[in-house]
């Protein structure tokens, strides 16, 4: 028999307190559990995911190591079109990188850590697909490229306001 799988978001949560949200690295329920999770943006009344991800350790690990992470970096898009749901690469630049973080609003899918590192690769893979199927308009804004992994039982994803999932017929 195939397992089953349903993605029900929590969030959403940002990468810094004080922007209208839980923080994500300070938050109890993503200090104590592990799952896939998705970078989202605001947009036209729901969320355009612009990356997605999977963490077998506490989220807030997780993300505390992402944002150190891309405050290293230097941004590749432009950001005024970025905060508009347009993804444009552009010379690296570094001044704008916090700005678009505290944009940022973060959705996490609790999963059991039992569920194995297979598991959790084919769950991301089949979200990436799902999102990377859903038209131009929300593969075209996602970082991940598609992906070859897939979950071997069903996943079942709760769209919630998740643009490209919430609008499909």
């Amino acid at each position: 028999m195939d397992q089953e799988v349903r993605l029900t978001w929590c969030g959403p949560f940002s990468f810094y307190p004080d922007q209208g949200v839980p923080c994500a690295i300070d938050d109890e329920f993503t200090q104590t559990h592990c799952g896939v999770y998705l970078w989202t943006f605001e947009h036209e009344g729901g969320y355009l995911v612009n990356y997605i991800g999977k963490t077998r350790r506490p989220f807030a690990v997780r993300f505390r190591e992402e944002r150190d992470y891309e405050l290293t970096q230097s941004l590749k898009v432009d950001v005024d079109l970025l905060l508009q749901g347009i993804r444009k690469p552009v010379k690296p630049h570094r001044d704008r990188v916090v700005e678009v973080l505290k944009a940022y609003r973060i959705f996490t899918a609790p999963l059991s850590p039992d569920l194995g590192e297979s598991a959790f690769l084919g769950i991301e893979g089949t979200l990436i697909n799902a999102f990377h199927e859903a038209g131009e308009k929300y593969s075209s804004f996602l970082w991940n490229p598609r992906c070859p992994r897939r979950f071997e039982g069903k996943v079942i994803i709760d769209p919630g306001k998740l643009l490209g999932l919430s609008d499909r017929p």
